[in-house]
């Protein structure tokens, strides 16, 4: 038998295999994404029965064999048994997970994307987070993970971090105030465009206050043990959750199949 090796991860999916056996995709700090045999795992009495279940997050042994690999032990730290007493919250764990799943990859270090998804897992179990925050929350760090992320920490024209006000949608860039004043003094030339380019700072281009930028720069930036620890008042969190929604829809082309279970 090859040498066993130890996986610390999070179970993403679980279907049957055979009459006994599941097939399993786990999140791995050490692996990245990795796709599993649980050998016995459906049987009654298996020790893997409940490691095999979405949600769980522990420690993995398991074997490299030719074509697959083949876990044969596991020491859960977390199951998340919570979430399944909400069915609202059921349909958004999944949905974590299938982002999850969707963009790891073998064989990278998905250290923070699995700390990610076991925070974020976390905090949709504590009631004082509303879940739609945390699922803009999520999908955001998810980007900035991904190194897609929307540039706001600078201005596109000058590069100047100061007095960042207007937010290019179509090309997901901030422009300073004194950026826009010559953008607009520059279109103010063109007489024969007014209509055009105000239908296009309607369409193109929103107006972002300091607080709602600072979020949305917390959020991508900050420590994953501090993601979940702020409040927003209504009206900051509702523009948050609306930018987050835009770009999401704008950017993201990939439909996940749980994501209709959240509207």
């Amino acid at each position: 038998m090859a040498d066993k090796f130890f996986m610390h991860g999070m179970v993403l999916s679980s279907v049957p295999i055979g009459e006994n056996d599941r097939r399993v995709v786990l999140l791995t700090q050490e692996r990245g994404k990795v796709s599993a045999f649980f050998r016995g795992a459906r049987r009654a009495k298996s020790e893997l029965s409940a490691a095999s279940n979405a949600f769980t997050f522990g420690m993995f042994e398991g074997f490299e064999g030719r074509n697959s690999i083949t876990v044969v032990g596991a020491e859960i730290s977390q199951s998340f048994d919570e979430i399944t007493r909400d069915l609202e919250k059921v349909y958004m764990g999944y949905y974590f997970l299938e982002v999850a799943d969707y963009y790891a990859q073998e064989n990278l270090d998905e250290t923070e994307r699995l700390n990610l998804l076991y925070i974020t897992i976390k905090a949709l179990n504590n009631s004082a987070i509303p879940d739609e925050l945390v699922r803009r929350i999520y999908e955001l760090r998810t980007m900035g993970i991904n190194g897609e992320y929307p540039n706001v920490f600078s201005c596109a024209e000058c590069e100047e971090s100061d007095h960042l006000r207007f937010y290019d949608r179509e090309n997901c860039i901030m422009i300073c105030e004194e950026c826009m004043k010559k953008i607009s003094e520059k279109n103010s030339n063109k007489s024969s465009n007014n209509k055009n380019n105000n239908n296009s700072n309607k369409n193109g281009l929103i107006s972002i206050n300091d607080d709602l930028l600072y979020v949305i720069q917390y959020v991508i930036s900050a420590p994953l043990n501090k993601l979940y620890s702020f409040k927003l008042e209504s009206n900051l969190q509702n523009r948050f959750i609306d930018f987050v929604q835009d770009y999401i829809q704008k950017n993201v082309m990939h439909i996940f199949k749980t994501e209709k279970f959240l509207i």
